[in-house]
């Protein structure tokens, strides 16, 4: 009896030890993280992101959850060119804190870089939408109008567009980007009118319409005329015709 008493005081004489020892090396822990991120502070103040960035690989290694050294480590690494290395910073700081919209603005830019862009259009989809910062905002959209225009999503490109449009009229990046995106879709319509219906007034309403554009008023004249003798009624035939 007495040497199984001794044994069980023994045992948790080893556990008390244990977790002692183990809440000291949290605590040490805690202690490094703190002088780290102070390091890091220091060398932000004296502008020396280069000098950072490894203390910030640091406390990511002792600390995987730390949001702010992951967003903060992703961005340094951006903001350098080292847009591989950034992605999964970034992407396990947003993952970690959802609404970071800045830092996945910056991470759907980097996929975009990168040539994710499935990525890209997720993630600065969900930015733009919720971004606060004007400046910033109408980065991400003229960001997010390059990727959905290349994927042939001309209705999303439409309605950034028209976003972009209503936070800056007057922004030259803007209204060409408008202008590009209304000619694509442009000639997308008259490419599903060619393959829909080739050889209707609608049809010849659309190639008259590009002659004028382009100063070609005898074709245009020839355009309108068909149009009219496949169908007099057609919406507008008349009076274009009369202008021209």
């Amino acid at each position: 009896m007495k040497t199984f008493f001794s044994n069980g005081l023994l045992a948790i004489a080893i556990l008390a030890q244990a977790l002692g020892l183990k809440a000291q090396t949290a605590q040490n822990g805690a202690d490094k993280v703190k002088a780290l991120n102070q390091e890091v502070q220091r060398y932000l103040e004296e502008r020396q992101p280069q000098m950072a960035i490894p203390v910030l690989r640091q406390i990511v290694a002792l600390e995987p959850n730390d949001v702010d050294a992951r967003g903060n480590l992703g961005v340094l690494l951006y903001f350098q060119g080292k847009y591989e290395e950034a992605i999964p910073q970034m992407r396990a700081a947003v993952r970690l804190q959802p609404d970071i919209w800045k830092i996945e603005s910056l991470l759907g830019i980097a996929e975009k870089r990168t040539g994710d862009l499935s990525g890209a259009e997720d993630d600065l989809g969900k930015a733009f939408s919720k971004l606060d910062d004007p400046k910033i905002r109408i980065q991400t959209g003229l960001e997010l109008l390059e990727v959905v225009t290349s994927t042939g999503n001309l209705a999303q490109a439409a309605q950034v567009v028209e976003e972009l449009e209503n936070l800056d009229p007057q922004n030259p990046q803007i209204l060409f980007a408008a202008y590009e995106v209304a000619q694509q879709l442009m000639d997308q319509s008259l490419l599903s009118m060619t393959m829909a219906a080739p050889d209707s007034a609608e049809m010849h309403m659309m190639l008259a319409n590009q002659y004028v554009r382009q100063g070609d008023r005898p074709h245009a004249i020839a355009e309108y005329r068909e149009a009219i003798k496949l169908n007099p009624n057609v919406p507008g035939a008349h009076f274009e015709l009369a202008e021209q």
